[in-house]
């Protein structure tokens, strides 16, 4: 791959203006809120350690939601960091929040390990900050309908403390929602993709299966049992499966139209050779990639949706009196499809190969000098759960599980390298993916073996064998 420009992350370094800005302020400020004060409205005395402390909870603010965008593991570590419950120094790197805030050393680079916290030979600042600590704490936010938790949104409360002039302890509060990623609802993956297939949409499709005539207008599902007959069981999981082929044929049909139509834009682009248009090739290449990624992803949460339907079928013989007058007559194309559906499974890991090569182009000439900065990064963590999700939809034992798995390695290493010093927090976000993905078994540990994105591949994978086993087991006369 070839490394490409990025921006120096600037946000790190912005709290020394802030810290600036409300030294100057504090004085005008203060001047106004005295006279504000003189003017007959009452309260708790104001000072400028008040005013200090209220920046300092914004800066918080303003840093926990630019992390939370190139970071999205930076959400559980806040929740987990907060159940420590203790008030910790500003200064002096006590509180991960302030661990780096000024690029100290080898200039235009940004790190942990050269360029540390607020200590006594940041000068003036820390005089300014030396008495002030953090305590911030989290809590689930009720979910808008159930009111249950909602395990990703968090209400954070962040207290700022400090000393009076009489030895008092004052504090100033602030409190913010987030939402974010949850590392801890791994294992509820399932619950976005149980989604029933409606009665109506059964109906309509097992219908047109087995009928040339026209649906009726209404009760279809009904209609179809009283002519046809059968066990309204095994009808219901071979109309699921109908279903569920016929939408993911459409929707690689309507992607595949959406990918041709671009990728001709895209070479007409490259054609022309401008910098201007060749910054349109590199949008389009991008749209290209995130299509074949969306297409993906809609084929792996329709297998899941219809693995159940056909884990039930698969699980006793079918007679023909199951399948009742008519379909029974249709078990050749009962059987194809089968094989379609069979053959599914494996399109969706071609089709995320696919996606991973395309952003992988974005990185290379022609692509990577004209590649937007702004979309980089939500790049790199679309390609890295491509690749993880690739892995993740081989079986144990797969001979090419471990190609899958030293390509997520190497692209890891290739954005780790590429962004070292220029953006600490993404590195924060590659570190955490680097652990998560120290070996496969820690992969498929972290992304849920009760519920969560690991069984539902390892059933996604096991749907071929239920096809085949299906397809086995309707005898044509």
């Amino acid at each position: 791959m070839t490394n490409i420009k990025l921006r120096k992350n600037k946000t790190a370094i912005s709290l020394v203006e802030i810290l600036i800005a409300f030294v100057i302020l504090t004085f005008s400020a203060m001047g106004l809120f005295q006279a504000f004060r003189g003017s007959g409205i009452r309260g708790e005395s104001f000072s400028s350690e008040h005013l200090t402390a209220m920046f300092l909870c914004q800066k918080i603010v303003e840093d926990i939601n630019l992390r939370l965008s190139e970071n999205p593991h930076f959400f559980s570590q806040l929740i987990k960091s907060a159940e420590t419950g203790e008030k910790l120094s500003i200064t002096d790197g006590e509180s991960f929040l302030f661990k780096i805030w000024q690029n100290s050393k080898n200039n235009g680079n940004l790190d942990f390990i050269d360029d540390g916290p607020i200590t006594k030979e940041s000068g003036p600042i820390f005089k300014q900050l030396k008495g002030f600590k953090l305590l911030f704490t989290t809590a689930f936010a009720p979910h808008t309908v159930s009111e249950d938790p909602s395990f990703n949104v968090i209400e954070l409360n962040i207290s700022i403390f400090w000393n009076d002039s009489a030895g008092k302890e004052q504090k100033y509060e602030l409190k913010h929602i987030l939402s974010g990623y949850n590392e801890d609802s791994h294992d509820k993956s399932r619950e976005s993709i149980e989604t029933e297939i409606s009665e109506v949409q059964l109906g309509n499709a097992i219908w047109n299966f087995t009928y040339t005539a026209s649906p009726p207008s209404s009760n279809v599902f009904t209609e179809f049992m009283n002519t046809n007959g059968g066990n309204e069981l095994t009808i219901k999981q071979i109309a699921a499966m109908v279903v569920s082929i016929n939408t993911i044929g459409k929707v690689m049909d309507t992607f595949n139209n959406k990918i041709e139509d671009m990728e001709k834009l895209r070479d007409a682009a490259l054609a022309k050779g401008t910098p201007g248009s060749r910054q349109t090739a590199s949008i389009l290449q991008w749209r290209i990639a995130e299509k074949y990624n969306d297409k993906a992803s809609m084929m792996f949460l329709l297998l899941g949706r219809m693995n159940p339907y056909i884990k039930a079928l698969s699980a006793g013989s079918i007679s023909d009196s199951d399948l009742g007058n008519t379909l029974k007559e249709r078990k050749k194309k009962i059987k194809y499809f089968c094989s379609l559906g069979a053959s599914q499974i494996e399109l969706l890991k071609i089709n995320l190969d696919k996606a991973i090569e395309q952003y992988e182009t974005l990185f290379k000439a022609p692509h990577s000098e004209y590649f937007p900065n702004r979309k980089q990064n939500p790049t790199v963590r679309s390609i890295l759960n491509a690749a993880k999700l690739r892995i993740l939809l081989e079986s144990n034992g797969s001979p090419f599980i471990n190609a899958h798995y030293q390509n997520l390695k190497n692209l890891l290493d290739f954005f780790f390298n590429m962004y070292k010093g220029k953006q600490p927090f993404f590195i924060e976000f590659l570190e955490r993916e680097k652990e998560i993905s120290a070996t496969v078994s820690a992969l498929r540990i972290f992304y849920g073996t009760n519920n969560g994105l690991t069984v539902i591949s390892d059933e996604i994978v096991q749907l071929k064998n239920l096809f085949i086993q299906i397809e086995a087991s309707l005898v044509i006369d």
